[in-house]
């Protein structure tokens, strides 16, 4: 089930990993960059047509918390939220 800290209207940020430019670049690499501009409390969100394990542990080792949910169309999702700066 969804997290009770999960809401939609707290998704700051979506990087889809499909449409980065030349995919050399870790998306996780880039998420983080790209999550230390947010707010506590907001989320990232990571689209990816694979579980990115590795960033998932990288992302909660950072503090973040981590939600993740594949849908129909084999696109998954995580969800990372910021907890603190």
């Amino acid at each position: 089930g969804q997290p009770e800290w999960f809401s939609l209207d707290k998704v700051a940020l979506s990087v889809d990993f499909n449409k980065l430019e030349g995919g050399n670049e870790m998306p996780i690499t880039l998420l983080l960059n790209e999550a230390k501009g947010l707010n506590t409390g907001e989320i990232v969100e990571l689209v990816t047509t694979f579980l990115p394990a590795p960033g998932i542990e990288l992302m909660q080792s950072k503090g973040y918390s981590a939600w993740v949910q594949e849908d129909e169309g084999g696109l998954v999702r995580s969800y990372f939220l910021k907890n603190n700066d």
